[in-house]
């Protein structure tokens, strides 16, 4: 028969407090752990959040370059209008359409004249106001383009002559209101009907040019006529 060794209480209370102390170890464990964890986590996310920042000021810069990309691309640098190389691209796409569109040419009387008399700086300073000017007065949905020195073309999507005769109307009053004397031609492409070729474009737009230099000289007469009237350089014959 074994006899049965019974050990002191002390014993007991130093095994529970080992036990005890061994839990809490491992809680402080788990808790050092889960704590490094969390440290690793919000360290992560604040680098993706450094990173989404970063990358939201880089898509932001982006999209500025792009703007500005876009404005030495497709306007003219002066005046603010299309440049005709945005002009001639964008004619394309109306004319192979089968709606109506219409152009109109515009010149400006004499411009060489205004850089002579004045400078070159006023003259510039027109063709701002010109720009604007046609800007205000034409639809939304229109075009101004630069289309070389003092011309401009201005492109009329879903503008039969009715419509762009009310257009015209308007556009001419910019001559009026800075002092200026604004020829005019027009062309228009009919319902149903496409212009595809490059030549069949170019002929669209000398239609435009010749009535709008008819006009010109015509009013380039009436300029000169009234400038020689006004410093009496009319010859006079003696008799």
């Amino acid at each position: 028969m074994t006899e049965t060794q019974t050990l002191p209480l002390s014993s007991y209370r130093d095994k529970s407090i080992i036990k005890e102390e061994d839990k809490n170890n491992r809680l402080e464990a788990d808790n050092s752990r889960a704590k490094t964890e969390s440290d690793r986590l919000e360290k992560e996310n604040y680098e993706l959040k450094t990173e989404n920042f970063d990358l939201k000021e880089e898509i932001k810069k982006l999209k500025k370059e792009i703007s500005e990309l876009k404005e030495k691309v497709f306007f003219d640098d002066l005046t603010g209008a299309h440049n005709r190389g945005f002009g001639e691209e964008e004619l394309k796409i109306q004319c192979s359409s089968r709606k109506e569109v219409s152009i109109a040419f515009i010149d400006i009387s004499l411009f060489k004249i205004i850089n002579d008399f004045w400078d070159y700086k006023q003259g510039d300073e027109f063709l701002k106001k010109v720009s604007h000017g046609l800007k205000e007065k034409v639809r939304p949905t229109d075009f101004v383009c630069r289309w070389g020195g003092d011309e401009f073309l201005l492109i009329l999507p879903d503008c039969g002559k009715e419509q762009r005769d009310e257009i015209a109307k308007r556009v001419k009053d910019v001559g009026y209101e800075n002092n200026l004397k604004l020829s005019f031609g027009f062309a228009t492409k009919e319902k149903n009907k496409t212009i595809v070729t490059d030549n069949d474009i170019g002929n669209f737009i000398n239609k435009a040019a010749e009535e709008m230099n008819a006009s010109k000289s015509e009013s380039s007469r009436e300029i000169l006529a009234s400038i020689y009237s006004d410093f009496d350089l009319f010859p006079t014959h003696k008799k």
